[in-house]
């Protein structure tokens, strides 16, 4: 077995690979101020708003496994799964129609029955709210799985994206089930959904694509955090309500900004891309994705990622990228003049790169030379050199490419 990684504060991307599958990780890095109240429902007047209380929720939340010599386990002091899962029940999904299935209790055999067991007790009218985090997997024709606590090297040991489709039309009375998942791969929602003909609309939000590895944070699930909390940030038309179409472009632009990786949304099948998921709380909305300048004494200014929280005369309180917290502990004021929108570096379609990888044995950085497909949110489509098929084509966020001249 062969492994490929980088290794951050952000946490860890892994994408091993095995003639049976592709296996990605999903960090720990959740730092988040506690809500204080329960966040608005949706406007009563909207007609496609959320239903907390017709929801079931189907949680599968991982961060050790048992073989951990093939999947890694993660620190579990800041995860937002969990929070993630008692938002809902606190916004009024009832707590008997919501599942968390974590460490053994999520082996194989018992994701299929306790799925099984909920979709039984659905109607018609209800929604199904069903998330993955932990460890996604790849076939080598593409197909999509989660790992099961239980898992091994073998694909049939790990949960089935395919299946998970098929139990919810085996199973499932009502007619629209929204699908996440914070995980490598996990685009794989999105795209079954797309080829399901039947009666259940399906809504997909995800944290990268369905052939990428995704980031070693929880940022992807801070987004869906503020999305159920009515977060005005995520507001993008202003109208006073989240819907979900809103939470997959917020989503996409924020894991470009922080993580430098792309999202899946998709809804189809007569699913409402304009559900309303919450009223907004009322809070400020400024969240602008930003860079400031560094002044090191007689060197060149560096530019590093930040969101501007708020300005206050020629100051401005930031919280930067690169730190490890997201409370307010770790945010910093600076000198207005140093902060400016964001300039993702972005490559035209056919330039000439090189990618930065991991260190040598020497700790020398490694570079591998392709060219630049497409780009979109400063994140890029590359084509390796040495791989003319375009079998290990990637996504790669601009901050790690360079021109070759």
């Amino acid at each position: 077995m062969t492994t490929r990684g980088a290794l951050s504060r952000r946490g860890f991307l892994a994408s091993t690979s095995t003639a049976a599958l592709t296996l990605g990780a999903l960090g720990v890095g959740c730092s988040r101020a506690p809500t204080a109240a329960a966040p608005p429902a949706a406007k009563p007047a909207e007609r496609d708003a959320w239903q907390p209380e017709r929801t079931f929720a189907f949680f599968v939340g991982l961060v050790e496994f048992a073989n951990p010599e093939v999947y890694e386990p993660f620190d579990v002091k800041e995860r937002c799964d969990r929070e993630l899962f008692e938002r809902l029940i606190g916004r009024g999904v009832p707590a008997a129609n919501a599942l968390f299935l974590d460490g053994p209790a999520a082996s194989l055999a018992a994701i299929h029955a306790s799925l099984a067991a909920l979709l039984a007790r659905t109607r018609p009218g209800d929604t199904l709210w069903l998330h993955y985090s932990g460890h996604g997997l790849r076939s080598d024709a593409g197909a999509g799985f989660f790992a099961a606590f239980d898992a091994t090297e073998d694909v049939a040991t790990a949960w089935s994206v395919t299946s998970i489709f098929d139990a919810i039309e085996r199973g499932f009375r009502g007619t629209r089930a929204l699908l996440s998942a914070d995980c490598c791969y996990s685009g794989s929602l999105a795209r079954e959904a797309a080829g399901r003909r039947g009666a259940i609309g399906y809504g997909c939000v995800t944290s990268s694509l369905s052939r990428e590895s995704s980031t070693g944070a929880w940022t992807f699930t801070e987004c869906l955090l503020d999305a159920v909390a009515g977060e005005p940030a995520l507001d993008l038309d202003g109208d006073g309500v989240v819907r979900f179409e809103e939470v997959g472009r917020y989503a996409e632009a924020e894991l470009a900004f922080v993580e430098g990786q792309l999202t899946q949304f998709a809804a189809s099948g007569g699913f409402p891309a304009r559900l309303a998921l919450a009223a907004t709380s009322g809070r400020s909305a400024r969240r602008e994705r930003v860079e400031v300048r560094s002044r090191e004494p007689g060197g060149e200014p560096e530019w590093s990622r930040a969101h501007l929280l708020e300005r206050e005369g020629d100051r401005a309180r930031v919280r930067f990228v690169e730190d490890s917290s997201r409370d307010a502990s770790s945010d910093s004021w600076v000198d207005a003049v140093d902060v400016r929108a964001w300039r993702p570096a972005t490559f035209v379609r056919g330039a000439l790169v090189d990618v930065s990888g991991d260190d040598d044995e020497e700790g020398e950085e490694t570079s591998r030379p392709g060219r630049v497909l497409d780009a979109r949110l400063g994140v890029h489509l590359v084509r390796y050199d040495d791989d003319d098929k375009g079998l290990e084509d990637e996504w790669v966020a601009g901050w790690r490419l360079s021109e070759r001249e």
